[in-house]
């Protein structure tokens, strides 16, 4: 009796000591490797030179010139008038039904 209570003591000491020393790993090392790869992805972002667009409120356009763009087409879209109302389409979908 009293050895099966040391033994069984001994190892659910043993499964917590695992756990914690998983926590720590998981924590303290694992982590910072991850957070390391992130920091050097950052930094090799940072090298990169970026074209930054300035915005100067002060400036105002007056003529915009559009003789150099080509027209492609006489109108945008094409307007169709139906005669329909709704009551037709609703006739419409009864006899789809059937």
């Amino acid at each position: 009796m009293y050895i099966e209570l040391l033994l069984f003591l001994l190892i659910c000491w043993i499964q917590i000591t695992v756990f914690i020393v998983g926590i720590y790993i998981g924590k303290n090392i694992i982590s910072n490797n991850i957070e390391n790869t992130n920091i050097s992805t950052v930094k090799k972002e940072k090298n990169i030179p970026k074209n930054h667009i300035n915005i100067d409120e002060k400036k105002v356009v007056l003529d915009i010139n559009t003789k150099g763009l080509e027209k492609k087409y006489d109108s945008i879209a094409e307007e169709t008038i139906q005669e329909t109302d709704i009551s037709t389409s609703v006739n419409k979908l009864k006899n789809m039904k059937g």
